[in-house]
């Protein structure tokens, strides 16, 4: 799978994604550093890149239709200043759905500490 790390994530999440097989890249190395949300997300679409964020904002449907994205993942954090090493468990308990990962395209993924929720619309 191919992901966009946003910058909301530490740079650390984006070498746990490549540790595990994957093609990661931080909003970073791209040159998106500050951009708005819909200039990463116009770029994950055109370079067809899954999502990776903490950014709640992505979550809002309206602006983010699922079937309009290879898939995007949202982090939600438990308190408003989670560690890196939390989140690197959310992504790793979500790479442990295999089968979810591999069909993530058109399909928001919310994941917490309590578990996946998955939307399409």
């Amino acid at each position: 799978m191919d992901f966009l790390v946003d910058e909301d994530l530490s740079w650390h999440a984006r070498d746990f994604l490549r540790e595990r097989g994957h093609y990661a890249v931080h909003v970073v190395d791209v040159g998106l550093r500050s951009m708005p949300d819909e200039s990463i997300a116009d770029y994950a679409k055109a370079q067809r890149l899954r999502i990776v964020t903490a950014d709640k904002g992505f979550t809002d449907i309206r602006n983010y239709p699922p079937a309009d994205y290879f898939g995007i993942v949202v982090l939600r954090a438990n308190t408003e200043y989670e560690s890196t090493d939390f989140y690197i468990g959310l992504l790793d308990a979500l790479l442990g759905h295999e089968e979810l990962v591999a069909q993530l395209s058109g399909k928001l993924a919310i994941v917490s500490s309590s578990g996946i929720r998955i939307r399409t619309k």
